[in-house]
C-alpha cells in the first residue's frame, strides 16, 4: 500500500528534476560560452612603446594569442589542450617582457613570425579534423603528429622567454658582484 502512495511523488520528482535541468542546462551553457568569450574578446590595443619594432611585435603577439585562445575551446585532447594554453601564457610572458623592455623585440621575432602562426595553423587543421565524424586512419595520424608538435612549439616558447630572461640574468649577476667587491674594498665584508 506504501508503494503506490510514493510513485505519484516520485513521478512528480522526476519531472520536477528533468524540468529543472532543461531549464537550466541553457542558462550555464550561456555563462560557459560568455567566458570563453571573455577570454577571447580581449580589447584591441595599439601600442606605442616608443619603438615601431615592439609595437609591431606586441601587435601581432597579442591578436596572435586571440587566435589561439579561440581555438584551443574546441580541443577535447587534455595533453594538447595544457600545451595550448602554457603556449598562451607563454606568449603573454613574452608580451609583457617586450612591453617593458621594448629594444628586445627583435630578440622575440621568431616567436610572433614564425612559432605562434604555426600553431594557430596546426590547432586550426587539429580542430577541423576533430569535428569530422568519420576519420580515416591518416586524419588520426595527422591529428596525433599535431599533438606531439605542439610540444616542440612549447619548447621554443620556453627557450625563447629564458632568452629574454638571461641577459636580464647576466646583468643582476654583474650589479651583484660589483656590490661585493664595493662592499669588500670598505671593509663591509670578510674575505672568505
Amino acid at each position: 500500500m506504501h508503494v503506490h502512495f510514493l510513485m505519484p511523488i516520485m513521478i512528480v520528482a522526476f519531472i520536477f528534476i528533468c524540468c529543472f535541468i532543461i531549464v537550466s542546462w541553457p542558462r550555464r551553457m550561456y555563462k560557459r560560452q560568455r567566458e570563453e568569450d571573455s577570454i577571447i574578446e580581449a580589447p584591441s590595443m595599439r601600442f606605442t612603446t616608443g619603438e615601431a619594432e615592439a609595437d609591431l611585435f606586441l601587435q601581432k603577439c597579442r591578436e596572435l594569442i586571440k587566435e589561439t585562445a579561440r581555438l584551443s575551446v574546441g580541443i577535447s585532447n587534455k595533453k594538447l589542450l595544457y600545451e595550448t594554453n602554457d603556449v598562451i601564457t607563454a606568449g603573454k610572458q613574452i608580451c609583457d617582457y617586450i612591453e617593458k623592455h621594448p629594444a628586445n623585440a627583435r630578440q622575440a621575432t621568431k616567436i610572433v613570425d614564425y612559432y605562434f602562426p604555426t600553431a594557430v595553423k596546426l590547432l586550426g587543421i587539429y580542430n577541423d579534423i576533430a569535428r569530422q565524424r568519420v576519420k580515416v586512419s591518416q586524419m588520426n595520424e595527422t591529428m596525433e603528429e599535431i599533438e606531439t608538435t605542439m610540444d616542440i612549439i612549447l619548447k621554443a616558447f620556453h627557450k625563447h622567454l629564458a632568452g629574454l630572461y638571461e641577459q636580464k640574468a647576466i646583468d643582476v649577476n654583474s650589479e651583484i658582484e660589483v656590490l661585493k667587491h664595493m662592499a669588500k674594498m670598505e671593509g663591509l665584508v670578510e674575505d672568505k
